[in-house]
């Protein structure tokens, strides 16, 4: 709140009137300043056309990497440009910069998935505009869908650059200018969001453009590509012939249950042994599993390594069984990995995966299609006190595309340099936080346009906010809160929050409340990778052995089922409420009154921020999904979230700096075209 910018409240409608007249004046002030844009002084760049889309009206786009249809976003611009990649081979990429209305003074790039093939409009729109950030994004430099790799050959190396890094990079400098023209000020910091092949492009950037951006976000990138497509190729055969293919039904039900009891935190610690799940005779087989599949188990839960011990990728962790039958483990080939090595590598269209050996990586390796890979570890130009760039990067124990082994291989690799070569802190610019099984929503890539929404648009809740804080305020995060939505929709309330746990440490549960982020602590991991506790350090030092649950992972690994599905979105939070819930005063006005039939209520807080949080208590910023699920089936939603607020009669100028801890006075503030 900014210190008297008071709202008298016996203003009342006039004031909303007013200010409801102003808002529309400037809207059709962005307006018309969207249609007539047009780009000065930039070479091999034109600009296809400009749209404008007002507050609350209805964006409904998709192309081959993802889409959204919604009326909940802020008034913005949608600027496609076509971007020349290269003069020679006259190729070029499609191209979207889309520049809010109330623009926070930042650039987000988000990155796209598989082979890309069409710009991300999804994130540009749930996490770009939402919150109010410039979005740029980009094709790659092809249309296509993003598991189909025709388009890369035979012997198409030009169009395999632009995907590789140059459309994005080209695509980073011309965005850049554009929001520059278009608000007639320069940015002030420059941040990247992308995950899978969208991690990948994050870190190629950082380690050949680190001027590119001050601070990225990655989710289990895809940087090793010459080693994933490999590896996939692996997994796919170790389920070949027919009588090593473990179906649908068997992992879901026979392998899955075996493992957990609940759910896995950290799968490293479990030594499962599918031996334990051998046929017996005359055992019906859909039951259980066969030597053949046994040893196809075996190698999928195992490191690939290749001749002379040569690791070339890592393995799929227990725990994620559920999902394995859409990932490598398919009967089909896995179409992305074999157009790899049909268009990108060998220029042979007849190509099929049962003709993989390893003497193909060291040619994949050798030609590294693209330039693809972005596997150096050294990132002083971009972390060092001369940029002093940060890296915040999230890996899911439950990848059925890219093991997360790769992740923390990297990381490993990353420190290593970085201890041997630099005198940088790995922890004061690269962070990497695990997780995944269950709570899957923290503002990562497509989780917004999937239905998962972050808990908060605090940095405690939300990765993009934690990576500005780290970037501009030098507070780097310890931890982040994941939440698990019922169903995996917002709509069907929270099923339970979660830490994702900063590696290398790890996350146990320690009998607490397993819907609560309280009932879980995170441990460093030991010298002999396992977590260490005081007991589990004496049991070490008398030589004894520690004993291990079923199949092979420790007791507190799992975690009790969860309580039944809440009835509405913070109802489901009731295990951490106070025996007397502190209250405030909701003040409603124009729309805000329409839409809940109310001028006031009482409404009791929901205090979910974790016990080390300081201050303790219930963001603003988490207010509005709050109000919104208490009045269901209503208009609210999408009024609040074009609507200022005030509390105690100050005006508040960043609802996510303000916390309320009971007593307040809180007006919503929406236009009077609201309403």
């Amino acid at each position: 709140m900014s210190p008297g910018k008071r709202l008298p409240m016996f203003y009342g409608l006039q004031w909303l009137f007013a200010l409801g007249l102003f808002n529309s004046h400037i809207a059709l002030g962005w307006e018309s300043a969207c249609s007539s844009f047009t780009l000065h002084d930039l070479t091999d760049v034109a600009v296809s056309a400009t749209t404008y889309y007002a507050a609350n009206a209805t964006v409904d786009l998709a192309t081959n990497m993802s889409s959204i249809d919604t009326n909940t976003l802020p008034g913005f611009c949608r600027v496609e440009l076509v971007i020349t990649t290269n003069t020679t081979a006259k190729s070029s990429c499609n191209t979207e910069v889309w520049l809010p209305d109330e623009w926070n003074g930042r650039v987000l790039t988000v990155g796209n998935g598989g082979f890309a093939g069409g710009v991300n409009v999804a994130d540009l729109g749930y996490l770009a505009i939402a919150q109010g950030f410039a979005g740029i994004s980009t094709d790659t430099g092809h249309t296509g869908g993003v598991w189909v790799g025709t388009w890369g050959g035979p012997y198409n190396d030009n169009a395999i650059v632009d995907w590789g890094w140059r459309a994005l990079h080209l695509s980073v400098v011309t965005g850049k200018e554009v929001a520059n023209q278009y608000y007639g000020q320069t940015q002030k910091k420059s941040y990247y969001l992308g995950c899978s092949t969208g991690g990948r492009q994050g870190l190629k950037e950082i380690q050949a453009f680190p001027e590119d951006f001050d601070g990225i976000v990655v989710g289990s990138p895809a940087n090793w590509q010459t080693h994933l497509q490999d590896w996939s190729i692996h997994m796919n055969l170790d389920v070949q012939p027919a009588s090593r293919f473990i179906n649908a039904s068997q992992w879901i039900n026979v392998v899955h249950p075996e493992l957990t009891d609940g759910i896995i935190n950290d799968p490293r610690f479990c030594d499962f042994r599918p031996e334990t799940l051998a046929c017996r005779p005359e055992q019906d087989p859909s039951t259980c599993l066969t030597i053949p599949q046994i040893e196809a188990a075996r190698r999928i839960y195992a490191d690939y390594y290749e001749t002379n011990q040569t690791w070339i990728f890592g393995p799929y962790y227990p725990g994620g069984e559920v999902a394995f039958p859409d990932g490598l483990v398919t009967e089909a080939p896995f179409e992305l990995g074999q157009d790899w090595f049909r268009y990108f590598v060998l220029n042979d269209t007849e190509w099929t995966i049962e003709q993989y050996n390893a003497s193909l990586i060291p040619i994949a390796d050798e030609i590294d299609p693209g330039q693809s890979n972005a596997i150096d570890p050294n990132l002083t130009a971009f972390a060092g006190p001369e940029h002093n760039g940060k890296v915040l990067h999230y890996v899911g124990w439950a990848d059925q595309l890219i093991s997360p082994g790769n992740s923390l291989h990297w990381y490993e690799t990353v420190y290593a340099f970085t201890q041997a070569y630099t005198g940088l802190e790995m922890d004061e610019f690269y962070r990497m936080f695990t997780g995944g099984y269950g709570a899957n929503a923290f503002g990562g890539s497509q989780q917004a346009s999937s239905s998962m929404p972050p808990l908060s648009m605090a940095p405690e809740y939300n990765i993009l906010a934690a990576i500005v804080q780290w970037v501009e305020e030098g507070t780097a995060p310890s931890s982040l809160y994941a939440v698990y939505w019922n169903n995996n929709n917002v709509t069907d309330g929270i099923g339970f929050v979660r830490p994702l746990c900063q590696y290398p440490r790890s996350l146990r549960y320690n009998g607490g409340n397993q819907s609560t982020p309280e009932g879980f602590t995170d441990n460093m991991i030991g010298r002999f990778g396992q977590p260490e506790s005081s007991n589990q350090r004496q049991a070490n030092q008398d030589g004894r052995i520690m004993s291990v649950h079923r199949a092979g992972c420790p007791p507190d690994l799992f975690v009790p089922p969860p309580p039944p599905p809440p009835r509405t979105i913070f109802q489901g939070m009731a295990s951490l409420q106070p025996s007397s819930p502190p209250e405030i005063t909701v003040l409603y006005f124009a729309g805000a009154s329409t839409a809940t039939g109310l001028t006031t209520e009482r409404v009791r807080l929901p205090p979910f921020e974790p016990a080390s949080a300081s201050p303790p208590g219930f963001p603003l910023s988490a207010l509005p999904p709050y109000l919104a699920a208490r009045h269901p089936n209503t208009t609210l939603a999408a009024v609040l979230a074009q609507s200022s607020w005030a509390v105690n009669e100050e005006m508040v100028d960043d609802p996510a700096t303000v916390t309320l801890h009971g007593g307040e006075e809180i007006a919503v503030i929406c236009p009077v075209s609201g309403g």
